[in-house]
């Protein structure tokens, strides 16, 4: 599992979220919402200084499951492909050769249903 940084204002920032999620009266499906580890990974990411590129979670179906995959914070890193449970599956494209690690090939040929989970919007101010 990826290393957590906690920030106090991501954690009120997701709990006012969920609340107005279920105020409405179409509540998000469990499957549908982020999982923990999602959650907490976010904060994580925005604890850190701003990336460029800036960073990002994106859920995709893929293979019948859903997939969350996060762009690395530098050039020759691999993206790196979460199962719903937190396990690294692949790293489907990046690296110094941009192909990634070939465990995943299909991925791009078969991921569906893209979400974007989180995509940092600060800006550097310039």
């Amino acid at each position: 599992m990826p290393k957590i940084i906690k920030s106090p204002a991501a954690t009120l920032f997701f709990a006012i979220l969920a609340t107005l999620g279920c105020i409405g009266s179409d509540e998000v499906a469990a499957s549908e919402r982020p999982p923990s580890w999602v959650l907490e990974l976010i904060e994580g990411l925005e604890a850190e200084p701003l990336r460029n590129p800036p960073s990002s979670v994106v859920r995709f179906s893929y293979r019948g499951d859903f997939v969350y995959y996060v762009r690395p914070f530098c050039c020759d890193m691999s993206r790196v492909l979460y199962d719903v449970d937190g396990e690294v599956i692949c790293g489907p494209d990046g690296g110094i050769t941009g192909g990634g690690d070939d465990r995943c090939p299909d991925f791009f040929e078969l991921r569906r249903d893209t979400t974007v989970v989180r995509e940092d919007s600060r800006s550097t101010g310039d």
